[in-house]
């Protein structure tokens, strides 16, 4: 022991110096090293929340003006709101899965039959379009009901 403390006093005082020096920058690189680490996973965890928020808000919006277009196209039944309601309707669908897409398929259909001398069956429409904005509503409470077979159910009674 004594000659591993006699071969320390023997080193000089800067290469002491250098050891520590040397010592405390890592230390100090690895705790930096460690804090940027944990912050930029913070981030991307704040992005991917701000994303995810920013989806949905997309999707309510793109889901209320697809309500608003199948709503006039009711009222009015000109091309150019048919035409737009077909749009709002398909961009809708793409988005959606589960009952609400087949809710939408189903609406859909029944718009996209239009010929010269169609006649839409409006209550199945409006059927369909209140059945989709319930299973919204379901959808976005986080439960699933079967508001697909009801609709169904309302669309072939009146057939």
């Amino acid at each position: 022991m004594d000659t591993i403390i006699h071969s320390l006093v023997q080193i000089p005082s800067s290469v002491l110096t250098s050891f520590f020096g040397i010592l405390t920058a890592s230390i100090s690189a690895f705790i930096s090293y460690r804090v940027a680490k944990h912050t930029s996973v913070s981030e991307i965890k704040k992005l991917h929340l701000t994303w995810e928020h920013e989806k949905n808000v997309s999707y309510d919006k793109d889901f209320s003006d697809m309500v608003t277009s199948v709503t006039r196209y009711l009222k009015s039944s000109y091309s150019e709101t048919f035409n737009n309601a077909i749009d709002k309707i398909n961009l809708i669908r793409v988005k959606s899965s589960g009952d609400l897409s087949i809710i939408l398929d189903d609406l859909y259909s029944s718009l996209a039959t239009f010929q010269t001398g169609y006649n839409p069956d409006r209550d199945a429409i409006f059927s369909l379009l209140t059945a989709a904005v319930e299973q919204k509503r379901v959808n976005d409470a986080g439960k699933n009901t079967g508001h697909v077979n009801r609709a169904k159910k309302h669309c072939s009674s009146e057939s």
